[in-house]
């Protein structure tokens, strides 16, 4: 096709003119077909081929006045009407371009400007609600206090053109409403009060109540409830009664307010109208809670039933989907799986749920006074007659757990084994619950076999895995353990039992430094708890890292500051690291925290023998003695501490004593034949001579026999510095039992032991060097280190 409308719409193209708008169109459509077919016509001279001078340029080269060639002979120069939307490069070559190039656009005129204005107004407005509702607060504050700048900037401009009533109000209006909210969005309440009190003080805005509503909100999240409630109830006389349900949400937000005053009976009375006139199942849930903390079990009833009252849209929805997805072959619920509105429906069926399942765990227990099983009963009975029957089947496990905290084991197992023929998820979460009463009743092949069974239901059940790692655990089969452990772990990262257990394992394993670093990740999700505290500090106490050990038992001893067992632990390290004086500090309050800690006692009473004073040593040792009566080394050793003060009467009846009890006691019968030869009783000394005598024939005649009546070497673990350790704790998350580790100041012989106390000088007993020698028990090396504290 060819005509001049083809060149005036490649002029605009090229221009962005409107057309429409020009009254030189016609002029320039006559340029554009006269360029047009001169450039497909044979080239003419330059004084004949004239622009713009309405002579066909092909009719001037042939110097005739025939006329317009005919529309076919364009056909063989190759034009198409499909290129006629592009520029012609011909034209540039004629000069079109820089004729048209001078065309402008005309000015806009003020309302023009003005409404392209408004256009920049929406646009801001709008970008700071998408940014608000995607989280960006800030960015919306942005973006809010630009859309309030230009709109201010708009309305001056009117004014100054004398067309102020030609102002947006509505525009104006929602910019400052926008405008406040964002600034409570970020908790700026201070400005949105003040945008918000403008806007309710002006009367050209007929939505004060939407403003007193906005300003009701900031008071409550400020926690001003009084004035909050003030804003709420002038709102809900300024908004007509044409917005029913705008009203009854005010009243909820009146009846909240006085819930978080603590004034239940006036939130009642708000609550209760909104419930009745509404299905609002945040309304209803308040009012049982305020029926429960009134402790009204009757009208918590009441209230419980009118939130199982109120049906969630979603369930009429999907069921009408699902009978036209079976007439029409499942077609509208493919089509409608991904739809919004089928979204929204699901997450308030999801919402009411969890306020029935909230409401029923809450109000069983108080629902039937004095008969908690039975408030179960009503619950779920009420809840399968609701249909709800899943919420039904959760609050039967409530049930369980209740008979678990009331310790009726067996009823617990009964109605959690009734959980085996139901859907897989419930029947994984029972086979856990029993797994795991059955491990704490010891039977460990019965939790084993429950503990398997919920692993084999839901293969990611983390504490499943941990109940079947604990049985490997009890069992020693520590490696397995570890294994079910670090599952766990992997299938839920914050699993604070597996990880817990996992480090214990670890530690069964000799893997210290992962159980540390387990430990240490533990502490750090909870770094209140004091058993990842003392577990770090013992990890670090068996690596030989003393130092670091002592932070960590002394952080702990912040937290419980009278545990005897932390005490003893952070006197046992300070031993360890050569600093006697607190070692004794700590000692001395484990000590009187818990007087019964043989380690404890045994650490001071021969501290105290070492620095010679022997008198404070006296009571521990006595202690001692009350303490394990059948050991006669602490008897020696009160003896012991009289004969070197100079008692010798009170350390002589103290030996006999023992001889008494223990007739065959080599020590004692020594201890008497030197001390009873200092005192000069002659006819003592032989008889105890001949005694000793006759026990040492027994025993072979050695003098490092074995001695009667001394405990045995290795219970007394004398070559440890520390005393005895402590063993693994079980594998479940409780409190580690508290160690008793004290050190041995003489272990080993390690430290020098105090002289005799006899003096050498007592007129005519006087004995060689080498009978004073024998006769100081401290120092004899026959007597061992077996007689000394460990």
């Amino acid at each position: 096709m060819y005509g001049g409308d083809g060149g005036a719409q490649q002029d605009d193209l090229y221009t962005g003119y409107d057309n429409q708008e020009n009254d030189f169109a016609p002029s320039i459509e006559d340029e554009l077909q006269t360029q047009s077919m001169g450039s497909f016509s044979k080239p003419a001279p330059p004084s004949t081929a004239r622009l713009g001078t309405g002579m066909n340029p092909g009719t001037a080269a042939r110097g005739g006045d025939d006329g317009p060639r005919p529309l076919t002979s364009v056909r063989a120069a190759g034009y198409s009407s499909q290129v006629r939307g592009k520029l012609n490069p011909l034209q540039a070559v004629t000069g079109q371009v820089a004729f048209t190039s001078v065309l402008k656009k005309p000015e806009q005129t003020f309302e023009q400007q003005c409404r392209t204005d408004e256009r920049e107004v929406h646009r801001a407005l709008e970008e700071s609600a998408s940014l608000s509702a995607k989280g960006d607060n800030s960015m919306a504050l942005e973006r809010a206090k630009e859309a309030a700048k230009l709109e201010r900037a708009l309305s001056k401009k009117r004014e100054e053109h004398s067309s102020g009533d030609q102002i947006n109000l509505d525009l104006t209006f929602s910019v400052c409403l926008n405008l406040g909210q964002e600034y409570h969005n970020n908790k700026l309440y201070s400005d949105a009060l003040n945008v918000y009190t403008s806007l309710a003080k002006n009367k050209q805005f007929s939505q004060s109540g939407t403003v007193r509503l906005k300003m009701g909100n900031t008071y409550f999240e400020q926690g001003k409830f009084p004035n909050a409630i003030k804003m709420y109830r002038m709102s809900l006389d300024q908004i007509p009664t044409t917005s029913k349900f705008m009203k009854f949400k005010i009243l909820r937000n009146i009846g909240l307010s006085f819930i978080r005053m603590g004034q239940y009976q006036d939130a009642v009375q708000a609550l209760d109208s909104v419930v009745e006139n509404i299905p609002d199942p945040v309304a209803a849930f308040n009012l049982l809670v305020c029926m429960h903390a009134l402790g009204d079990s009757e009208r918590m009833q009441t209230a419980f039933l009118k939130l199982l009252g109120i049906k969630a849209k979603s369930e009429v929805e999907e069921v009408e989907e699902v009978e036209e997805g079976e007439e029409d072959g499942g077609s509208i619920e493919i089509a409608l799986a991904e739809d919004g509105l089928k979204r929204e429906f699901r997450k308030r069926r999801n919402e009411l749920q969890r306020y029935i399942l909230t409401s029923a765990r809450l109000i069983a227990p108080k629902v039937v006074p004095g008969r908690e099983i039975e408030g179960y009963d009503w619950v779920v009975s009420h809840l399968t007659s609701h249909g709800f029957m899943e919420l039904a089947s959760q609050m039967d496990m409530a049930k369980a757990l209740e008979f678990l905290s009331q310790k009726d084991f067996k009823s617990a197992v009964s109605c959690l084994k009734g959980f085996e023929k139901k859907q897989e998820d419930l029947k994984a979460s029972a086979a856990t619950n029993l797994s795991f009463l059955y491990f704490l009743e010891s039977d460990v092949k019965n939790a084993e076999k429950y503990g398997k069974m919920a692993t084999e239901v839901d293969r990611y059940n983390a504490l499943a895995l941990v109940n079947s790692g604990n049985c490997s655990f009890v069992k020693e089969d520590y490696e397995e353990a570890r294994r079910m452990y670090a599952e766990a772990v992997n299938v839920e990262a914050d699993c604070l039992e597996a990880l817990y257990n996992l480090a214990l394992a670890n530690k069964s394993l000799g893997n210290l430094q992962c159980a540390h670093d387990a430990f240490r990740k533990v502490n750090s999700m909870i770094p209140e708890s004091t058993d990842v505290m003392f577990q770090i500090g013992d990890i670090l106490y068996v690596m030989g890292r003393h130092e670091e050990a002592v932070k960590w038992f002394e952080a702990l001893n912040t937290a419980v500051p009278n545990d005897p067992g932390v005490l003893n632990m952070l006197g046992s390290l300070h031993c360890t690291l050569g600093d006697e004086a607190k070692a004794l500090h700590f000692y001395l309050e484990s000590h009187r925290i818990y007087p019964a800690s043989m380690n404890v006692i045994s650490w001071i009473g021969a501290f105290y023998a070492k620095s010679e004073m022997y008198e404070k040593a006296v009571p521990y040792f006595e202690l001692a003695t009350n303490i394990k009566p059948l050991e006669v080394k602490w008897k020696l050793m009160v003896a012991s501490c009289y004969r070197r003060i100079g008692a010798f009467p009170l350390a002589l009846r103290k030996y006999k004593e023992i001889h008494k009890e223990t007739p065959d006691n080599v020590e004692c019968l020594r201890y008497l034949v030197h001390l009873c030869n200092e005192l000069g009783s002659r006819e003592e000394v032989l008889g105890y001579a001949r005694k000793l005598k006759k026990l040492e024939n027994e025993k072979g005649g050695g003098k490092g026999g074995q001695r009667q009546g001394s405990p045995q070497q290795d219970s007394i673990a004398a070559a440890h510095h520390l005393g005895q350790r402590g063993g693994m704790q079980p594998p479940m998350m409780q409190r580690p039992v508290s160690r008793g580790g004290g050190g041995d100041p003489y272990a080993a012989g390690g430290l020098e032991r105090p002289r005799s106390s006899v003096s050498a000088g007592r007129s005519g007993r006087n004995t060689p060097s080498k009978l004073a020698q024998e006769e100081d028990d401290w120092g004899n090396d026959e007597l061992g280190d077996d007689l000394l504290p460990m």
